[in-house]
């Protein structure tokens, strides 16, 4: 019976107009649905799946989870962003059991049901109503919620932090399977929406439940869903520097696996914990904006976001006594953006002044320091300051003698 319902699921897929989606994934046994993977791609040349053998956590997105009742492909969430950086559409995850005995037919029913399942972001561009839209339609066997967290409709460094956690804890509920109900997708998903929330909250009893919750979901998203919230529970508890390193390896691994709204929680408790530190180093500071840096592909709005948080970090490295040229040429955002005030300019200007005296190893002027600083608009003020600046420092004798020609040159 279970057979005859995949094999019509493969026959029936969902009506798709095919366009170029190129997937990878893993799986225990990755020749197997390879090969699959190649059958498929003949078929149906738009579509593109590269299989890789599992090592190490086993995910729950992108995989072709072999062994279970029935053998399952998860693909998704995918963000699409367009040129200019704005999201446009995403295809939320989505989960599709294939057959053994009829691989590639089935693969191709998966790929079709993710295909369709996408959800355009621009039809609906009231935030509000897009949350709300995409909330009312997520169930257990569809959670599309699941992928689309605030961050993708209403990221800002003010944006409701209380809407942000009433949206996670209702989608939680939404897609949370009954009693004795089965579904296609991980039955973790709604702890994984449940931590993030605790990530948001001051209920020790809320955070605690969650991070139990959470310990017991082995995978690697459930990994690091955990790891977040021990910086978040070190943090609360004042243990600053334990929670800094925490958060860092949390960080690294959200970015790496693409969960972008968990770096957002993950790079903004990194932001506190420099700001509020009692004694926060150069080197420790500059660690901390070198990991909150954005990445290009990311939509535009999260890099202006992790932009904010290094422009602000660059503003507390500037009070920082031991900072290198290494962190002054991290702060290469706040630099570009301090030319159009002469304030701001002297500001910046005295971060690459506490480089040149404090670097004792390496240039103590960096290249992309340098160039920034030969591209100052031809203001009369920030030319003057900009003279006066490379005047006094070109006669400091830890500088290479290119260095110094090109400040004299102001």
């Amino acid at each position: 019976m279970l057979a005859s319902l995949l094999c019509a699921c493969a026959s029936t897929p969902p009506a798709v107009t095919r366009t170029t989606l190129s997937l990878t994934v893993v799986s225990d046994d990755a020749p197997f649905w390879q090969k699959a993977a190649n059958d498929m791609h003949a078929t149906a040349p738009e579509y593109s799946l590269t299989v890789n053998a599992r090592t190490g956590d086993a995910p729950i997105h992108d995989q072709i989870a072999t062994g279970n009742h029935p053998d399952l492909a998860c693909f998704g969430p995918k963000l699409r962003i367009d040129a200019a950086g704005i999201p446009t559409h995403f295809e939320p995850l989505t989960c599709h059991p294939l057959d053994t005995s009829n691989p590639a037919a089935s693969l191709l029913a998966a790929m079709d049901a993710y295909a369709a399942s996408t959800i355009d972001l621009l039809e609906t561009p009231d935030k509000a109503a897009l949350r709300a839209k995409i909330l009312a339609t997520s169930t257990p066997d569809s959670p599309a919620c699941y992928a689309a967290l605030p961050m993708l409709f209403d990221l800002d460094p003010t944006h409701d932090i209380t809407l942000e956690e009433n949206y996670l804890i209702a989608c939680a509920r939404a897609i949370s399977p009954a009693e004795g109900q089965h579904t296609h997708y991980p039955d973790s998903l709604p702890a994984f929406l449940q931590a993030e929330a605790a990530l948001l909250s001051i209920q020790n009893h809320f955070i605690a439940d969650n991070f139990q919750n959470i310990a017991e979901q082995n995978s690697r998203e459930g990994h690091i869903y955990g790891k977040s919230l021990e910086a978040y529970t070190e943090f609360l508890s004042k243990k600053t520097l334990q929670a800094e390193v925490t958060a860092l390896d949390a960080l690294h691994q959200s970015d790496e696996a693409g969960m972008l709204n968990l770096s957002y929680h993950n790079a903004m408790l990194l932001g506190l914990i420099a700001t509020t530190s009692d004694a926060m180093s150069g080197e420790r500071l500059e660690d901390i904006i070198r990991a909150t840096a954005p990445r290009r592909t990311w939509p535009a709005a999260v890099i202006d976001y992790r932009h904010w948080i290094q422009i602000h970090l660059c503003q507390l490295a500037v009070i920082t006594p031991d900072t290198s040229a290494q962190l002054a040429s991290a702060c290469m955002p706040m630099l570009r953006l301090s030319t159009s005030d002469a304030d701001a300019f002297e500001n910046a200007l005295m971060l690459v002044e506490h480089g040149i005296y404090n670097t004792r190893q390496g240039p103590r002027i960096t290249t992309d320091v340098l160039d920034w600083l030969r591209s100052v608009p031809h203001d009369e003020q920030i030319l003057r300051v900009r003279h006066e600046f490379g005047q006094r420092l070109s006669t400091h004798s830890g500088l290479d003698e290119a260095a110094r020609e090109i400040l004299k040159s102001f």
